[in-house]
């Protein structure tokens, strides 16, 4: 709003294309981007605003730059689409709306309650005043709207209701989780309230965990290592389990067995295949599932009949006795196993099966902990 001439022009553009590649990475981006419109509308900047050309570069180039994707939509029937819509199914979940309109409080309410005893303690010390009435005047200032047109209070509290108002009209199922990201703007939004209230104890405050800094970094690096320590003794399955070793373990034997075939694609369970990309062979297709069927096919793997691939099961933790027939378990009894076997015999392909053992070693692993790997090649 505040830029004008060629710097004006150029937010415009910039504008669009952060907007258009943040829809490309989510489509829930489209909340926080409808967000835009209140303030635009109350403000007396963004409504002068809408009267330039400089809005419409913005869509516009919103628009050219979201153009391939609405093409590829377009030629696979529009499945991103509905995958997206189907999430709600026209029905509002009541539990779940109510858990996602309490969640600021279980992500946000610790940052918030540091920052209001630190602020109002530092307030209250610098005008010798009583610290409760203080600390009630801070709690109460810290999300109030300043004017009609405040932008950032906009800015920080239409992501969270537009989303509720959605879930609300059964639009989606609101997941927990979609709360991380709707309290960006909240620490801006108190910070400039309690400046308002108090410049000097915002100024002092600031000035004084600028050089907390290291030690909070120091905490952080502290907490991470007896959170590791705490893990590797109780035999944490997500700590132990072996993704970097069954990748490269899956990656070398593959080479040895068809050295004339470098592998391209990978299927199978949706998303622990995608270790072999991440970890040994980063130019490797990860798709969803089996390559002829949805969502897979929305991968571009139309030829993966000529293309040397194959489909990875993870069997999970084995017992560290009788391995071999847990192995045999969970094959037998294993879903993703059962859907690969399935779906080679329906198509008349040969069960070329290798199932590898893997574990992680090392110092920081006084467990052994086996994992099994299925694989089953595919091959032109």
């Amino acid at each position: 709003w505040q830029e004008r001439g060629l710097r004006g022009l150029l937010a415009s553009v910039g504008l669009g294309l952060v907007a258009a590649a943040s829809m490309l990475s989510k489509y829930y981006s489209g909340v926080f981007l409808t967000g835009l419109l209140a303030p635009i509308f109350m403000h007396r900047m963004g409504r002068a605003w809408l009267a330039t050309l400089r809005p419409y570069v913005a869509l516009l180039v919103f628009g050219a730059a979201l153009a391939p994707h609405i093409w590829w939509n377009a030629q696979h029937d529009w499945a991103a689409l509905a995958y997206a819509f189907s999430q709600g199914g026209g029905k509002t979940s009541w539990s779940y709306l109510l858990r996602f309109a309490l969640a600021p409080i279980f992500y946000w309410l610790p940052a918030w309650l540091a920052g209001l005893l630190l602020f109002s303690r530092v307030h209250a010390q610098q005008k010798q005043l009583p610290f409760l009435p203080v600390l009630g005047q801070f709690a109460m200032k810290s999300w109030q709207r300043l004017g009609q047109g405040d932008t950032l209070f906009w800015l920080a509290l239409m992501p969270w209701l537009l989303t509720l108002l959605f879930g609300l009209a059964g639009v989606v199922e609101l997941s927990t989780p979609w709360a991380i990201p709707i309290g960006y703007a909240f620490a801006l939004l108190w910070l400039r309230n309690w400046r308002v209230l108090s410049p000097q104890a915002v100024a002092q405050v600031l000035a004084s965990l600028q050089r907390f800094w290291w030690w909070v970094c120091a905490a952080v690096l502290l907490g991470g290592l007896l959170t590791a320590l705490v893990a590797a003794q109780k035999g944490d399955s997500n700590y132990y389990r072996p993704s970097q070793e069954a990748a490269q373990t899956i990656a070398a034997d593959w080479q040895q067995r068809h050295p004339n075939a470098p592998l391209q694609w990978v299927g199978g369970d949706w998303a622990e295949n995608a270790l072999l990309s991440f970890y040994a062979l980063p130019g490797l297709r990860t798709v969803a599932g089996m390559p002829d069927e949805l969502p897979a096919q929305l991968a571009g793997l139309h030829d993966w009949q000529q293309r040397p691939g194959l489909l990875l099961c993870p069997l999970g933790r084995l017992p560290l006795e009788g391995t071999a027939a847990a192995l045999e378990n969970a094959l037998a009894h294993q879903p993703c196993a059962q859907a690969v076997r399935a779906w080679l015999q329906a198509r008349q392909l040969p069960e070329q099966l290798q199932h590898y053992t893997v574990s992680r070693q090392g110092w920081r692993f006084p467990q052994v902990q086996p994992f099994g790997y299925a694989v089953w090649a595919v091959l032109p």
